[in-house]
């Protein structure tokens, strides 16, 4: 499911304008951001590192029990698209086992089947654990998502149903838009520029962001690449990664323009959002 998430938003906050010359008061500054304005009445656009592992560890409890009711058993844990560490994980550590867990995922979680499936056989078992899948341009339906789906729904207590209630289409609507215009506005393109100078600097030039650095891995992988020679690859080039992001502060300054746009939208779609909160209370 994975798309609990980060429904980062947008907006870019512009700097002010400089005051007068015979204006001794200091330009304010703008708003600096805690917390994600829609936390509360959208919970799965920005839970806790703590609680997503939480949720995680219950939904692949949920999956397992799913399937073998199916005739399957488990072997590979569900792995959401960006591993998910609590608290009481390094993140540099961890990447420096693990990479992104890309390359590395049978490392992270090996297969437990002692026998290979047939062709037939792995599109059954994959039909089970996926669905058929949402249809393109609907809403997301848990129930066409197969055991993964209803796991995720059990186990944030249904809270993704709210996203298919036509009474909120037009927030979530704002909330992708606001994404998308964050992501290619001045202030995001700035810090992308920014990281990726300093990527070229460690050694890995033309990488645009820190997904671009993410998604190459899985491009040479299914392209089937040298699985050691790519887990090397990918465990330093996230080590690299985090360094970058750290020197320029990337996720503080992102967050600052994702949270400054989804205030926006939660002062435009206030009445949605109060009808919201009390849906899901």
């Amino acid at each position: 499911m994975n798309r609990h998430v980060a429904a980062l938003t947008t907006a870019v906050i512009l700097a002010l304008s400089a005051c007068a010359a015979d204006d001794p008061a200091p330009a304010p500054t703008p708003t600096t951001y805690t917390a994600s304005p829609l936390a509360e009445a959208v919970p799965l656009l920005s839970l806790g590192q703590d609680e997503q592992a939480r949720i995680d560890r219950e939904a692949e409890r949920l999956i397992a029990i799913c399937l073998k009711e199916q005739g399957f058993d488990y072997d590979r844990p569900y792995v959401a698209d960006d591993p998910v560490l609590d608290a009481d994980t390094d993140p540099v550590e961890w990447a420096a086992q693990y990479g992104y867990g890309v390359s590395t995922l049978d490392l992270i979680t090996p297969s437990t089947s002692s026998t290979p499936r047939s062709t037939a056989e792995q599109a059954a078992y994959d039909a089970a654990l996926y669905g058929v899948g949402t249809e393109t341009d609907a809403a997301y339906d848990w129930e066409q998502e197969g055991c993964l789906g209803a796991a995720y729904h059990e186990a944030t207590d249904g809270a993704d149903e709210v996203m298919r209630d036509e009474r909120f289409a037009a927030l979530f609507e704002a909330v992708d838009t606001a994404q998308i215009e964050v992501d290619a506005s001045p202030a995001v393109l700035a810090l992308r520029s920014a990281w990726s100078d300093c990527m070229a600097g460690a050694g890995y030039p033309e990488l645009a962001s820190p997904v671009a650095a993410r998604q190459s891995v899985q491009e040479q992988l299914t392209a089937e690449a040298d699985l050691a020679e790519l887990r090397a690859h990918e465990v330093a080039l996230a080590i690299a990664d985090l360094d970058c992001r750290e020197s320029t502060s990337y996720d503080r300054r992102y967050c600052q323009e994702l949270w400054s746009a989804q205030a926006t939208v939660a002062d435009e779609f206030a009445e949605e959002i109060d009808a919201l909160t009390a849906s899901a209370g």
